[in-house]
C-alpha cells in the first residue's frame, strides 16, 4: 500500500484524461481500467473510496462477457518471481511501497480484485520493464504483462543514430 496519493496530481489526471476508474467495451471484451494508485492508499482513505465503490459496482453487475485489466500498479507476486526473457533487466520485480510509490499491490487487494473482475488478463505498467507473470488464484490461471514505458525519448536507441549518420 502506499503511503499517500496527492490529491492535486489525481484532480489533474482526471482533468486530462478523465475517470482513472471506468469501463468500456472493446467488440465482445469489458475493459476495466482500475485506479489501483488510489485504490491502495492507505493514508488517505477517501481517495480509495471512489475506486473501491466502482469495484463494488462492478461485483454487483455481474460480468457480461470477457473482461481485461488495465491497471498502473501490478497485481501481487512473491519477491524473486521471474520476469520471463524479453525483460531487459535481469531483476525481478521486488515488493516496495513509500511515498507516492508501491510497484505490486498487496495480495489481499490482488485477490479482491480478481475475484471481483474475473479477468481473463491484466496490463500493468508501474514497472517500466516488461515482465510476464502468470498469477493462480484460487485455480484461474491470469496472464500480466507488464508492460514497459514507451515515449518519444526511446523511439531512437543510440544504434539508430549510427546507422542514420552511414546513409
Amino acid at each position: 500500500m502506499s503511503n499517500t496519493v496527492s490529491r492535486h496530481a489525481l484532480e489533474r489526471f482526471r482533468k486530462h484524461f478523465g475517470e482513472p476508474s471506468s469501463e468500456f467495451q472493446a467488440g465482445d471484451f469489458s475493459i476495466i481500467l482500475l485506479d489501483t494508485v488510489s485504490l491502495s492508499a492507505d493514508q488517505t482513505p477517501l481517495i480509495a473510496q471512489a475506486p473501491q465503490q466502482f469495484l463494488t459496482s462492478l461485483r454487483s453487475s455481474g460480468s457480461g462477457g470477457p473482461r481485461i485489466l488495465l491497471t498502473h500498479i501490478p497485481l501481487y507476486r512473491q519477491d524473486g518471481t521471474s520476469c520471463g526473457p524479453l525483460r531487459e533487466s535481469k531483476t525481478p520485480i521486488h515488493a516496495g511501497h513509500g511515498y507516492q510509490y508501491q510497484n505490486v499491490l498487496t495480495q489481499s487487494l490482488s485477490h479482491e480484485i480478481v475475484d471481483i473482475l474475473r479477468p481473463m488478463a491484466v496490463f500493468s505498467g508501474d514497472d517500466h520493464d516488461y515482465c510476464y507473470v502468470e498469477h493462480n488464484f484460487g485455480g484461474m490461471k491470469i496472464p500480466e504483462h507488464t508492460v514497459k514505458s514507451f515515449s518519444w525519448a526511446m523511439v531512437c536507441s543510440p544504434r539508430d543514430d549510427v546507422d542514420k549518420d552511414r546513409e
